[in-house]
């Protein structure tokens, strides 16, 4: 989403995408994304994508972290994937088979180092578009309040902000229909269900 990324690029909660960008790569990682890997042999960009996602499936699986910490983790790898994935082959015919091929490499490296803390959460049925807003909804509520605290009427991006929240707002009112967003989307979100984080109520305050 435009201006999302100036706005949060700051929030510590939104610097913990940055950590999966920041992953050691492992060595045996080829095999369990063969399938992808081989769509577009000279592309590095998926290679990229599969070896960090590797590289951090690993660290969650080796992590000694409470199963609630590794359940968020979890989930923030799952939105930090289908974003990169759209960010880079929105425009590719191609890219539901790179994504169903790089989310069954996840399954098949889970399944070679015994990962059993980050399962994927992917169906071909699923339309990456409701992923990817499922994300812009995950990080408003993450951020909520450093956005409230942040950015306000007289904030030089106000109308960055302004901008961001109105189009949040649309996202919101589908999040309110619970048969919007399929389980796997949902799950995430259910905890911010108050209405405390309705946009509408930031919008007013610009106004």
């Amino acid at each position: 989403m435009e201006y999302a990324d100036d706005l949060l690029k700051e929030s510590n909660e939104y610097k913990k995408y940055n950590e999966f960008n920041n992953v050691n790569i492992p060595n045996d990682y080829e095999s369990s994304f063969n399938d992808a890997l081989k769509m577009e042999p000279s592309n590095n960009i998926i290679k990229d994508i599969c070896g960090k996602l590797a590289g951090n499936l690993k660290n969650i699986s080796q992590s000694t972290e409470s199963a609630k910490n590794n359940e968020q983790k979890c989930a923030y790898l799952h939105f930090w994937l289908y974003d990169n994935i759209s960010r880079n082959f929105e425009n590719n015919d191609r890219i539901k088979d790179i994504t169903e091929n790089i989310t069954d490499g996840w399954i098949n490296y889970n399944h070679i180092i015994s990962n059993e803390n980050c399962s994927i959460r992917f169906s071909s049925d699923i339309n990456l578009k409701k992923w990817i807003e499922g994300k812009f909804l995950h990080d408003y509520f993450k951020n909520f309040d450093y956005l409230k605290k942040t950015y306000g009427f007289n904030d030089y991006k106000c109308e960055e902000y302004s901008k961001y929240i109105s189009h949040i707002n649309i996202l919101y009112k589908n999040y309110k229909n619970i048969y919007y967003y399929s389980y796997d989307i949902n799950r995430h979100l259910l905890s911010y269900s108050s209405e405390i984080y309705d946009p509408t109520k930031l919008i007013s305050e610009l106004q």
